[in-house]
């Protein structure tokens, strides 16, 4: 079964000088199968 990964972040990445403002660092990821990420996901988008 073939996956399929996505990896997004978002926020401040370093580490020398953190912004007291925004001090957040997101790293988020999905795997997914492609069949389902295709039938379930595409075709979902589509509709």
């Amino acid at each position: 079964m073939p996956l399929i990964a996505y990896l997004d972040e978002t926020g401040d990445h370093s580490l020398e000088s953190i912004d007291k403002d925004f001090p957040i660092f997101v790293l988020v990821m999905l795997i997914c199968d492609t069949t389902s990420y295709a039938q379930k996901i595409v075709l979902h988008s589509i509709n």
